[in-house]
């Protein structure tokens, strides 16, 4: 349930990560959002 896949391109590079959050369906949702924003941030700063 708690399985999340997060893909982020930048310049011509992709990327993606497997996630693996606890907790009910919006817990998961609220992870994984912080996830991505955290894994666009690292790209934006220049670290993967």
């Amino acid at each position: 349930v708690g399985t999340v896949f997060v893909g982020l391109a930048v310049e011509g590079r992709a990327s993606a990560r497997r996630f693996r959050f606890l907790g009910d369906r919006a817990s998961v949702k609220w992870q994984s959002t912080q996830a991505a924003f955290d894994m666009l941030r690292r790209a934006l700063r220049g670290r993967t």
